[in-house]
């Protein structure tokens, strides 16, 4: 696989671990790595198929994740980087998206047309691969059918006929051959797939070559039924010659002869479309085995949106929560206590929203305690909000500036991107001893509590930093470019 030196991930290539030099975390959530260890950072699920994987910091940043929820084919990843001019791959709509091509089969010769094809998330039930098109019969139609399977049909003089239909169900992502072989002594149709039969069949009456035309890649007859993916590395070959009709650039030149294919639509350069992964889990690198996970599919954060991995404005990979009900939860820990010293530090997040509260994360227990990026109609009860926000504030990359002796019913302050004057308030709660949550309100009792934006990192420490607050709150902006 090919990388370009802007998908080197930045923890890697720098020595700056925030928890190798400031030790003592209650709970540590990155996307990085915060200290030596190699550990994995985040687990997630490929949507296609709700397959769960785990990944290093390292994977997350420099490409396998990408592959994950491409399921896997390091072909597909460079091919949407787009690595050189022959790796280019072109991507059908499934509206209008073809390429007509002069080759015609002939049913009194063998011949065969083969492809390599990726479903795209999303395709209609019979979404054709290749197809005659002609005016009243077909000799060549393999399709994806209703269930999934590779079908191929004939329209002879007999009428429309099923030949032959496969038992796999094809996997939207994956990439697969496929070819369908005719046989004309014994009027066979065979379907491979990967190489192996998949299933065959004969068809019965005879064929006019008037009545159809030249096989089309990715329509069925007369521009309808359009393929919803990838097609590419395709080939036709007969008992008389051989044409190839690789698309490796927008003209579908043919590799072979001068058989070029003639686009019709706009299919485009593939560059991962329809393939999105969420999380199930954020591990905590704290060494505390604190990890926070979220089991409900509509309430994972996105991490790989259209195959490519969610980044800040900076391009560090980053959760996207959707400002409804997406949240991360690690239960019955009281990682923020309502009776003990300490401080909140180093959460990395764009809060894109005008309207809400956006809670970064909490404990819950009677009034609780949370950090929160916006007003709130009562902070002094659970919380400190910067009141300074307004419509389409960009808060990132800040630390909850706490003093010393914040958590005895006492003072607090937030400091947004380490600049200014921080922004303080008083606060009375009870002990937090429920749950702790990213992203929203641990108890969902507050209103428009969920956070719509992005969250990199979280670290919380126990016990208060003062001594090096400076220096941490420095480590953590040189890591997202923030200017403090």
């Amino acid at each position: 696989m090919q990388l370009s030196n802007s998908l080197t991930p930045r923890s890697i290539a720098s020595s700056n671990y925030l928890l190798r030099k400031y030790g003592g975390a209650a709970a540590a959530y990155s996307l990085q790595r915060l200290d030596t260890s190699v550990d994995n950072v985040v687990r997630v699920r490929r949507s296609t198929d709700d397959t769960e994987a785990d990944f290093t910091a390292q994977e997350v940043s420099g490409g396998s994740l990408r592959e994950f929820a491409l399921n896997n084919d390091a072909d597909l990843i460079r091919f949407a980087d787009q690595a050189s001019a022959t790796d280019k791959r072109m991507y059908f709509d499934g509206v209008n998206d073809f390429v007509q091509t002069t080759y015609q089969a002939d049913p009194t010769s063998d011949f065969s047309v083969s492809a390599t094809i990726v479903l795209g998330a999303g395709y209609a039930p019979n979404d054709t691969i290749f197809s005659d098109v002609g005016t009243s019969e077909r000799l060549v139609q393999l399709f994806v059918n209703a269930t999934g399977q590779l079908q191929a049909n004939v329209d002879s003089s007999t009428g429309v006929q099923t030949v032959a239909t496969g038992s796999t169900a094809l996997n939207v992502g994956q990439a697969y051959d496929v070819e369908f072989v005719y046989t004309s002594a014994t009027s066979t149709i065979a379907i491979y797939l990967d190489g192996a039969l998949e299933a065959s069949g004969t068809h019965t009456g005879t064929f006019t070559p008037a009545n159809y035309g030249n096989i089309a890649i990715g329509a069925w007859p007369n521009n309808t039924q359009h393929f919803l993916g990838l097609i590419y590395d395709v080939n036709f070959n007969d008992e008389s010659s051989y044409q190839g009709y690789g698309n490796t650039d927008a003209d579908w030149e043919d590799q072979v002869g001068s058989n070029d294919g003639t686009v019709s639509g706009t299919p485009a350069l593939f560059s991962g479309q329809g393939f999105d992964a969420y999380v199930t889990t954020l591990y905590d690198q704290s060494g505390n085995g604190r990890n926070a996970t979220q089991a409900t599919a509509a309430s994972q954060p996105q991490i790989v949106a259209s195959g490519v991995v969610v980044t800040d404005a900076d391009g560090i990979p980053a959760m996207s929560f959707d400002g409804v009900n997406d949240k991360l939860g690690v239960s019955g820990e009281a990682i923020i206590t309502g009776d003990s010293t300490g401080e909140w530090s180093g959460f990395s997040v764009q809060e894109i929203t005008t309207a809400d509260i956006g809670f970064v994360y909490g404990n819950t227990a009677g009034g609780g305690v949370g950090t929160s990026l916006r007003t709130v109609t009562s902070p002094t009860a659970y919380t400190v909000s910067d009141s300074t926000t307004t419509s389409d504030y960009i808060a990132r990359g800040l630390t909850k500036d706490l003093a010393s002796t914040c958590y005895n019913n006492g003072d607090a302050k937030l400091k947004l991107n380490g600049g200014g004057t921080p922004v303080s308030g008083s606060y009375s709660y009870a002990a937090a001893t429920l749950d702790f949550t990213i992203g929203d309100w641990p108890n969902s009792s507050v209103a428009n509590s969920a956070v719509l934006g992005k969250i990199s990192e979280i670290v919380i420490y126990p016990t208060d930093k003062s001594a090096n607050r400076a220096a941490i709150e420095a480590n953590i902006a040189s890591r997202y470019g923030i200017v403090i």
